[in-house]
């Protein structure tokens, strides 16, 4: 139930102006392109900007004819899809966007690095995606045979020996978990909607 009390705070966070970055936090696979895509059709006047390596690899296929697994392996990460993503980024926070960080961002260090780039006028939020193996399993060879991408099982459990779960610590403002079935929790996946709303400072 939506109580007066929530609807006057939704009121009171609708005129909140700061910026916002949030991390997707989660393995391929794991549903957050598809979370951006409900994010979009649901406030379709939120304006974000999608940031990822997965994005400037598929323009770079595009420019040189490539399909996306032979750019994964012929595309230079370090010299060629790197300075483009940053590129982008920088764009992006000189702009003053709010700003969607499309990537596994399962390290630490490079959650870290990332963070370290925005300026305080920005409230940093990490969204994690927890999923079961198996059905992450399900999904990437679902993933697989409607786009092509192909991940080898090695690199995803390479993954998850250097996975380290999200902490304010880092510098995050909120960390919020999403479940792979929302639907499926009934009420309590209605109550985690909400709150999700609340911590985007946007009412639902």
């Amino acid at each position: 139930m939506i109580t007066e009390s929530y609807m006057k705070r939704m009121q009171e966070l609708a005129g909140i102006k700061k910026k916002q970055v949030l991390f997707l936090v989660g393995f391929p696979g794991s549903g957050k392109s598809t979370f951006i895509k409900k994010m979009k059709a649901k406030n379709p006047d939120f304006d974000y900007v999608v940031i990822s390596n997965d994005g400037v690899l598929e323009k770079k296929a595009a420019e040189l004819g490539l399909d996306y697994n032979d750019a994964y392996d012929k595309i230079s990460f370090i010299d060629v899809l790197r300075p483009a993503y940053e590129k982008e980024l920088k764009r992006a926070i000189k702009h003053g966007r709010n700003i969607i960080i499309d990537d596994t961002n399962l390290k630490r260090a490079d959650r870290k690095n990332a963070l370290d780039k925005f300026p305080n006028d920005y409230k940093k939020i990490a969204v994690v995606f927890n999923i079961p193996p198996d059905e992450l399993e399900k999904r990437l060879k679902q993933r697989e045979e409607r786009t092509g991408k192909h991940i080898p099982d090695e690199a995803i459990e390479k993954m998850r020996e250097y996975y380290i779960i999200p902490s304010k610590e880092e510098g995050f403002d909120k960390i919020i978990t999403i479940w792979p079935n929302f639907r499926a929790l009934g009420n309590l996946g209605y109550k985690l909607y909400i709150q999700f709303q609340t911590y985007l400072d946007y009412p639902s």
